[in-house]
């Protein structure tokens, strides 16, 4: 989806303006995939301890759906259609539409 993308793109590039590209990298399939590798390989990868992996990607994800959340509204024209577009986009994510 053209709002997943420009989402993942927004929060890459806040978190390059901070320095944090390369961790971005290696965490982002945390966000919204089923990652193919485990917190303790990306642990490994980014020099992290778990736990402290763990917190980023939390935070990661809060940031990543107050981004999109945003995104969307600025795709509505009322808080009705907000609603419906958000309820849309869950059920497109839980059935496997914009997964590929």
């Amino acid at each position: 989806s053209t709002l997943l993308q420009a989402t993942i793109e927004r929060l890459k590039t806040e978190m390059e303006t901070t320095g944090k590209r390369e961790l971005f990298d290696n965490i982002r399939c945390f966000l919204i995939e089923n990652p193919k590798s485990s917190y303790t390989e990306a642990a490994q990868r980014t020099g992290l301890t778990v736990a402290a992996l763990k917190t980023t990607i939390h935070r990661l994800r809060v940031r990543y759906r107050d981004l999109l959340r945003a995104e969307i509204a600025r795709t509505v024209v009322s808080p009705a259609d907000f609603d419906d577009e958000v309820r849309a986009l869950r059920a497109s994510l839980q059935s496997g539409g914009l997964q590929g």
